[in-house]
């Protein structure tokens, strides 16, 4: 081989490695992409979603709460949910109902759905999944059926509490 044919082979095996190179880049990138969105949630349009009463009573779960006995108040409340899902429509979405964290005390929040959405149980601070699949109606409507439960030594009478709806991309 003459010196000319040896450096263009090098320039053509160094212009193959570069682009291989690229393609893979390309594909790393295309793959991290997904992941990257599913590890943003967005949050849910919920403006149409109602609370049955603003304000829920709570009640000692037991008639004489004490130190030797459970100090759990419980209180109950219907939910109808009417959720924006228009930007996930034909697409697969997961959704989440999240509860916002309360310093210095601890609420756990049960529930069950009438309609597409899954039951579950969550505590301050946390999401739960409450729909994964895709996305068939741009409003998404159900009713939950609501049960809190709360410390009482820690309660103070009326802490609001602040739950939403979060999406991810499936």
């Amino acid at each position: 081989m003459s010196p000319g044919s040896v450096a263009r082979w090098h320039r053509k095996r160094a212009f193959w490695w570069q682009s291989r190179a690229a393609a893979c880049s390309l594909v790393l990138l295309a793959a991290a992409g997904p992941a990257t969105a599913l590890s943003t949630p967005v949050r849910v349009d919920d403006q149409g979603t109602v609370v049955a009463r603003p304000v829920t009573p709570m009640q000692w779960r037991q008639p004489v709460p004490g130190r030797q006995t459970d100090a759990t108040l419980q209180g109950a409340v219907e939910v109808r949910v009417r959720l924006n899902t228009a930007p996930w429509l034909g697409k697969p979405v997961r959704l989440y109902l999240a509860l916002a964290p309360l310093p210095g005390r601890r609420v756990q929040a049960s529930w069950a759905g009438a309609g597409l959405l899954l039951p579950g149980t969550l505590v301050s601070g946390q999401r739960a999944l409450v729909f994964t699949g895709v996305m068939r109606t741009p409003v998404l409507t159900d009713t939950l059926a609501l049960q809190l439960l709360a410390d009482g030594r820690t309660w103070d009478g009326t802490t609001p509490l602040a739950f939403h709806f979060e999406a991810e991309a499936a």
